[in-house]
């Protein structure tokens, strides 16, 4: 995603930085929080952030989720994906699964490289909270920060945007508002 918006815009910073504690960075116009990267424990740090978020985003400007909130509780998840190529081969393999505390879950991402003779293997473990679009939405409706635009399903940016809650891969727009 970053890769295609610089090659359509050449022009534009991009800057790689903390999602969960944006302080300290240079005002943007676009926020964007790429494939679940927002990891919180909880609410009270979720708040924490979409305030921090919105102290960093101009007004007008656009925060993109990318799964960051789901709909309904954490859901059974696993995906795997492969690429194999002129002597290598990199292949990742996902899965998230509920955990009995009530919108938590534990996330699990485990990639192997090979290349010839030499191999890595990378796996991250975390147990996190699935935030709900319901609380994001109360967000926006209590803090004034935010407008809630819409979401797109299984990050599929060729539908409309639709309001209403989607699945479990879920693209989430919002604007900041013009306090």
């Amino acid at each position: 995603m970053v890769a295609h918006a610089q090659r359509e815009r050449p022009g534009i910073e991009m800057i790689c930085a903390d999602a969960l504690v944006p302080r300290g960075l240079p005002s943007c116009d676009l926020l964007c929080c790429l494939l679940g990267s927002f990891c919180s424990p909880d609410a009270a740090t979720s708040r924490e952030h979409f305030s921090a978020a919105a102290e960093m985003v101009e007004p007008g400007g656009i925060y993109i989720l990318e799964w960051a909130v789901i709909n309904g509780g954490p859901a059974l998840l696993h995906d795997h994906w492969e690429v194999v190529g002129d002597g290598f081969k990199l292949s990742a393999d996902y899965s998230a699964v509920p955990l009995e505390s009530d919108e938590h879950y534990r996330e699990r991402l485990v990639i192997n490289g090979s290349e010839g003779e030499e191999s890595v293997r990378l796996e991250q473990r975390n147990d996190l909270w699935a935030m709900p679009q319901s609380f994001l939405r109360a967000l926006c409706e209590e803090g004034g920060q935010w407008d809630f635009i819409g979401s797109w399903d299984n990050w599929d940016i060729t539908q409309d945007l639709v309001d209403d809650a989607v699945g479990q891969r879920p693209l989430t727009v919002l604007r900041r508002t013009n306090l």
